[in-house]
Order: C-alpha cells, then structure tokens, then sequence
C-alpha cells in the first residue's frame, strides 16, 4: 500500500479525490495519533498490555443475542501496531509532499503553475484542513518511535524519512501562520511576521515583507465539507452549489438534494465552470508568494 498508493495518486490523469483524502487525514490521526477520538484504543491496548501473560478473552454477541465467550491467542497490544497503522498516511503525505515541491520548482509560474492536477497546492489545500487538534496530531507524529514501531525496517531510511516529515509539518506551520490562521511565535500573528522573518528583517509588518496568503472566500468553500471546492457543482433544485465529490457521496447514502431533499441523480448537476476557474485563479495567485525551499 505504501508503494502503490502513492503512485495512484501522482499519476496523471488523477482519478482519485484530494478532498476525500484531505478528510482521511483528520480521521486517521483523530483515532491512531492521540486525541480524544484515540482514548478509546488507547485504553483497549493498555489494559491488554497490564493483562500480559494472563488468558486473555473478549465476548462477541450472536444474532441470537447470546454472549459467547471467545479465547483470544494473540493478545490485542500484540496484534495492533500503531505504526503500521499510521505508516501508510506519513508515506502518502510526504509522496505528495515532495510531488507539489517539483511542480512549484517547474512551473513557470511557481506555485500552483502546472494547472489543477491532484497534486497542484497540495500543501495549501493540506494547510487549510489542519486545524489545532491535527497540529497536535502531526506533532506527534514527529516525536513517535518509528524505529521501535517498525523494527524490520531500515534504521537510517527511517530517520531520513522522519527529517522529511518533520520538514513537512513545518511548512504547514508556516503556510497556516501566513495564511493568519496561527500566530507567528516572533509576530504574534501580526501580518507580514512570516515575510519578515524569512527576508531577514527585524519586526512584524516592515517594509518588504511577504504579506499572508489571503483568505479563502467563503464562496469557493462547500457548504457541506467546508472545504475547497475543486470542482463545483450546482443542484437543480436548491440551487446551491457543491463540490461534485461530495454530491457523489451523498447519493451512495440517499439519492436526494442534500438540501431540499428532492430526487437527484448525477446527470442533473450543472457544473459551476465560471466559478471553478475563479477558484483556480485564486489557488495559482495565492501559490504566487515565495515557497518554503
């Protein structure tokens, strides 16, 4: 997975979804990395770990509604690895990752240059998603025993690897302070702290300075995911307008209008094209400003 996911990903043309990727990366760290949403695993592992050594059972109902008592042979702490479970998300991250860093240094307009592919803004539309709770997440990340999780691994790919993701989670860093969303450590969130750090001047706001990325419109956002819309789409009855991937996946659950509830089929949808190249536009002047490296 870790091999060919990647690949399926940077191919082109992509028929994969980022926003639906940009919501499994919450979701996978929320219940494997830490958090709240973890404690219950946590909890389960723990208490395996103290019964080391000692028969271990769990029960399972019947859809007789009978409790059957099961032996387990194979202890949970021994049969979860977190790294396992986590490994594949880091890897696709940073093939990614690296994939958005050669088509900004090949474009020739920089950032955002090489026209609305999968990879395109990766690390723009990544930092838009990230909120506190996953900051912390990714963090975490960093500083997990990678080594100890995967011991048939080799030691120094490992820490090659980890420098990278360690890179990576630092230009999230830095694209969320200049986009205004964190505060900048040495401007306290002042526009224009990140530019002047990374031009070499003194404070905040000084002449020179890079200014913070704008905001996303509120318009180029899906009403539903609150993410950006990368194909927008127009509902024939509401009038609302959607990202295409999320209409799909309403229809696998109900085949109505999310929002006035009336029948919809995909063959209904009018594509937004005015608005999908405006949001390209605002993507291609958003990469404009200077990249990490």
């Amino acid at each position: 997975m870790c091999v060919n996911v990647p690949a399926a990903f940077l191919s082109r043309p992509c028929v994969l979804n980022r926003t639906r990727l940009l919501e499994v990366v919450p979701f996978v760290l929320g219940h494997f990395a830490g958090g709240a949403d973890a404690r219950r695993l946590n909890e389960l592992l723990d208490a395996s770990r103290a019964s080391a050594g000692m028969p271990q059972t769990i029960m399972r109902v019947g859809a007789d509604r009978q409790y059957t008592v099961i032996h387990v042979e194979k202890p949970l702490y021994e049969k979860v690895n977190r790294a396992e479970l986590l490994v594949p998300l880091v890897g696709m991250l940073l093939a990614l990752w690296r994939a958005d860093a050669a088509d900004a240094d090949s474009a020739p307009g920089g950032r955002g240059g090489s026209g609305g592919g999968f990879v395109d803004g990766f690390m723009d539309a990544l930092a838009d998603t990230v909120d506190a709770r996953v900051q912390s997440q990714l963090d975490f990340l960093k500083g997990f025993d990678w080594e100890a999780g995967l011991p048939g691994a080799d030691a120094a790919h490992l820490a090659r690897e980890l420098q990278d993701f360690k890179r990576l989670v630092a230009e999230v860093v830095e694209l969320r302070q200049a986009s205004g969303v964190m505060p900048s450590p040495s401007g306290a969130g002042m526009p224009g702290a990140v530019g002047a750090t990374a031009a070499g001047g003194g404070g905040g706001g000084a002449a020179g300075s890079t200014p913070p990325s704008p905001a996303i419109p509120d318009e180029f956002l899906d009403p539903i995911t609150t993410s950006l819309m990368m194909d927008p789409v127009v509902l024939p009855d509401s009038g609302i307008t959607v990202d295409r991937s999320t209409v799909e996946r309403q229809l696998t659950i109900s085949g109505t209008d999310p929002f006035s509830r009336t029948e919809l089929t995909l063959e209904m949808l009018k594509p937004d094209d005015e608005l999908r190249e405006r949001i390209r536009t605002f993507m291609a002047e958003r990469g404009a400003s200077p990249r990490r490296r």
